[in-house]
Formats: structure tokens, sequence, C-alpha cells
């Protein structure tokens, strides 16, 4: 086959995957190629809970650890190597939230497994460790997972407020070429003007990126427990402003109007409801409130 040609059926197929009637390639090749897009959400789902799991069956059972808040440190860090793996999946379906993420959580998966396995089984070391703050730092850890989650659903609200705004699907992607177009949305921003969305979410990625690594590497050390207690609370606070954001945002694609109070979209089970919207911003804030109560 020749050169031309195959470009031209390159072209061809994306063009169908991106846009076949108007939905994303993830619809497409669920509508066109179902055994394809299951077997991919199979690997997905394995390759989340692989490293989790072995981590449980060598830490539980081929090399029992002592019952330390230590151990946790290894439980949230194999989850987010899952994250990672998983997010190379999601390549396959063009859902791929860029090399960042997946080496953010590899970074942070890694750190959190070698620092559970030095601490848990050289017995020295264990023993000079502070627990206070390693449980501190597992609880910090375990409510940010929601944070980044949160963060997530904003980012897809903001994209279906923009598609809402009438911004084509291909024009976001062009505009978010680029790491700091990615995500911080600037060429978009300077092209359509974003307004508070771009703000909050470049506010967000600032305190959050030196958070994390911060928390990874001085956590343990406990003068840095209110530095760290007062910057997680600035970003639960915007994690519940975002929360609204993205809440009202798939009401808007769904119904036309922000708050619901129990409603079910057409083919869909689990039905919208105010009060779903309500526990995403309380939330946070009980995060924030049972940090600053662990510390005091």
């Amino acid at each position: 086959m020749s050169k031309d040609r195959k470009s031209l059926l390159l072209l061809i197929f994306e063009g169908i995957a991106k846009s076949h009637d108007g939905a994303t390639y993830t619809e497409w090749l669920q509508k066109h190629h179902p055994a394809r897009y299951r077997l991919i959400l199979l690997l997905g789902i394995i390759v989340l809970f692989l490293p989790i799991s072995a981590w449980l069956i060598i830490t539980l059972g081929i090399f029992p650890t002592p019952n330390s808040a230590f151990l946790i440190f290894g439980v949230i860090g194999s989850f987010l190597l899952g994250i990672g793996l998983f997010n190379l999946c999601a390549k396959m379906l063009r859902q791929y939230m860029g090399h960042a993420v997946t080496a953010l959580c590899f970074l942070l998966g890694v750190t959190g497994i070698i620092i559970s396995c030095i601490v848990l089984y050289i017995p020295s070391i264990y023993a000079s460790f502070n627990e206070q703050m390693a449980t501190f730092c597992v609880i910090l850890w375990a409510f940010h997972i929601y944070t980044a989650i949160q963060y997530f659903l904003f980012r897809d609200g903001l994209h279906s407020h923009m598609r809402r705004r009438g911004i084509t699907e291909r024009q976001i992607d062009i505009l978010k070429e680029g790491k700091r177009n990615f995500w911080f949305y600037r060429a978009l921003h300077d092209e359509y003007g974003l307004g508070f969305f771009y703000h909050i979410n470049r506010m967000f990625l600032w305190l959050a990126i030196p958070f994390f690594l911060c928390l990874a590497l001085l956590g343990l050390f406990s003068f840095m427990r209110w530095p760290l207690v007062t910057w997680s609370v600035a970003i639960h606070i915007l994690s519940a402003a975002m929360s609204i954001f993205s809440t009202t945002g798939e009401n808007l694609k769904k119904y036309g109007k922000p708050f619901v109070f129990w409603k079910k979209a057409k083919g869909q089970k689990r039905p919208d409801t105010i009060l779903y919207q309500l526990g995403t911003v309380v939330l946070p804030l009980l995060f924030a409130q049972v940090e600053i109560n662990v510390i005091l």
C-alpha cells in the first residue's frame, strides 16, 4: 500500500473515530467494536487493582508486617501506581490525561511503597518514626484522593461548559496542545476567555502540585504539621467550589438547568439529585474539619 493511501486511510479513520455522528471516540468504539471496548475496560480494571492486590498479598501473607499506620502508605502508593497504569490504558480510549499524570502517579506511588517497605521491614527505622505523624499523613493522602477525583470531574465539567459555548471538540484539542495549555487552558482562555473557571483551575494546580510533593517528601516531619493542614484546608475549600461547578454543569448538559431535586436521564441507572450535589460540597469541608481536629 502506498504512503499516500495509508495517510488517507488514517485521516478517514481518525475523522470517524473522533466525530462519527457527533460521538466521541469512546462512544464510537462502544457502538462499533463492543468486544474491543469491553476488553480495554477489563484490562483497565485489572491494572488498576493489580498493584494494591499484590501489596496486600505480600504484606499480609508472604512477608507479614507489623500492624502499623505505615502499612497504609504502601496501600495508597500501590493504588496510585494502579491509577498511573489505568491512565495508560485510557490512552487506548483517547482519554489519556497526559504524561504528567502518569509520571506523578508513578512517582508518588513508588515513593509511598518504598517508604512503607523501609519503615516496616527495618526495625531500627520503624522504632525511630513518629506513629502519630504517619497516621496524620495517611489521613491527608486518603482525603486528597477524593480531591483528585473531584478535580478531574471539574475538568470534565469545564469541557462541557466550553462545548455549550459553541467551542468544538476539535478546537479544544488543538488549543490544549502542550503541557501549559493542557493543564492550565492558557490558549483556550486567551482565545475564548474562560473567566472564573480558568483562574480557579490555575489556583488549584498551583496549590495542589507543591502540596502533594511536600506531603510525600516532608509529611513525616512534625514541624510540617500546621503548614500542611493549612495548605490542605485551602485545597478542600477550592475543591468544594469546583464540585458545585462540575455537578451543575452536568445537570445543564442533561436537563438544561443547574439543580434537580430527583431526576433520571434517559438510559441512566442512577438518578441525579440535589442531595448528591450538596454532598460533594459538604464532604471536602468535613475533611478539612477532621484534619484540624486531628492536629489540635
